[in-house]
């Protein structure tokens, strides 16, 4: 066999047992999620999964981070522009909410429980990353209708971009979440609006 066919077969392998855990996890629950269990499920053994992750929690913490990879952020059918940033704002936050309270999302606060070393640190920071870079995605047209209606007169800076979502992700993470509309409204109008608001880019004025 080719290193180029084993390879293929390894990532296979390695691509069906994060499904295998998945749904594990998904029926069962963390706890009840082994290696027994996942070689068992997987038609593999428990030698195999010791050779890929250190522990349950390591490869649990893998798969969670392999299926939202898997699962593409696109929070919008038809894009929101009901005149209003502020109301805008609300329905993203809300659809945003949606979202992540189910798939593979609704595992998030689990990857900071089950980062136990560095390595699976560095792997939940490259995804936070990723992470954002897709919600910039999601804000960037609500901006740009807001700048062509006048709402906002210089372009926000990224930190302040990524307020709303960072700002729901915390409040998820420490349990938390954001359930009520009065909750959202005073998250938009205290937190989110101000900071879009108050920063922007040096020098440039306008969005292309």
């Amino acid at each position: 066999m080719t290193q180029l066919n084993q390879r293929r077969r390894g990532n296979r392998l390695e691509n069906a047992i994060y499904d295998t855990t998945y749904t594990l996890l998904s029926q069962y629950g963390l706890d009840q999620v082994t290696f027994s269990r996942v070689a068992t499920a997987a038609a593999t053994s428990r030698s195999v999964l010791y050779r890929y992750w250190d522990s349950t929690f390591d490869l649990i913490f893998h798969t969670i981070i392999h299926q939202i990879q898997k699962t593409p952020i696109a929070l919008t059918t038809t894009p929101l522009d009901t005149g209003s940033l502020r109301t805008d704002l609300i329905l993203l936050a809300q659809r945003f909410i949606q979202q992540t309270s189910t798939g593979p999302f609704r595992y998030f606060r689990l990857l900071f429980a089950t980062a136990m070393n560095a390595q699976n640190q560095r792997d939940l920071t490259q995804l936070v990353t990723q992470i954002d870079h897709a919600n910039l995605t999601l804000i960037e047209p609500l901006l740009t209708n807001a700048q062509n209606h006048g709402e906002l007169q210089i372009w926000p800076n990224q930190a302040a971009q990524l307020v709303l979502f960072q700002q729901l992700r915390y409040c998820d993470i420490i349990n938390q979440p954001m359930n009520t509309d009065q909750q959202l409204t005073n998250l938009i109008d205290q937190v989110v609006l101000p900071a879009l608001r108050a920063s922007g880019v040096a020098n440039r004025h306008f969005h292309h």
